[in-house]
Parts: C-alpha cells; structure tokens; sequence
C-alpha cells in the first residue's frame, strides 16, 4: 500500500470506502452491506501487476489466491477486525469486471 501512499490503519471502513470511492471514479465500486463489503473494478481489463508485468500468467487460481489475501490484508486493517474475501467473478473467469466479496467478521 505504500506504493500507493495509503496507510489502511489511519481510516475506519467507512472513510476507507470513501477514499476508494474517490480515488477512481466509475472504475472503481465500493459499497458497504450489513455483513460485508462489495468491490467491484471495472479498468475494462486486468490491472493485477503480476500479470501486466508478464510475471504469471492471468488464471483464476491467481485471483483466488493473491487477490483475497491482498484484500483481506488490506480491509483487514481498515475494519480492525478479521475479514474474509472471496472472489465473486474477474477477468481471469471471463467476466468483464473484478469484484469481491469482502466479509466482515
């Protein structure tokens, strides 16, 4: 995240939301449920540096395994407390969107 120059620990989750939100209007999607979260990226193609590095190859077990624990990582700190994510669809399964399931715990 220090790429990025975000620190997840200085917001709560909503203000988290927020900043997402405002960082890549109408590519980005966040919105919060109840019990969880729902992210959604729409770049129009796979945005994963992994893959636009030509370091691995795009595959759903990619997205599986990187993705929700880059996520789970990151709203982790964001909610303070233990979250889980799944992935709901991505490039890499033919959809034209990322999103994500983010549950709180």
């Amino acid at each position: 995240m220090d790429s990025y120059g975000y620190d997840p620990t200085s917001y709560d989750l909503s203000s988290w939301i927020k900043l997402l939100n405002e960082s890549d209007p109408g590519v980005r999607n966040v919105k919060r449920g109840d019990d969880s979260v729902l992210y959604e990226l729409k770049h129009g193609q796979c945005v994963c540096p992994l893959v636009s590095e030509n370091t691995v190859e795009l595959t759903p077990k990619l997205c599986l395994a990187c993705s929700t624990n880059f996520f789970e990582y990151v709203f982790k700190k964001a909610a303070k407390r233990p979250v889980r994510v799944e992935v709901i669809e991505s490039f890499a399964t033919g959809a034209d969107k990322c999103a994500f399931r983010i549950w709180l715990q």
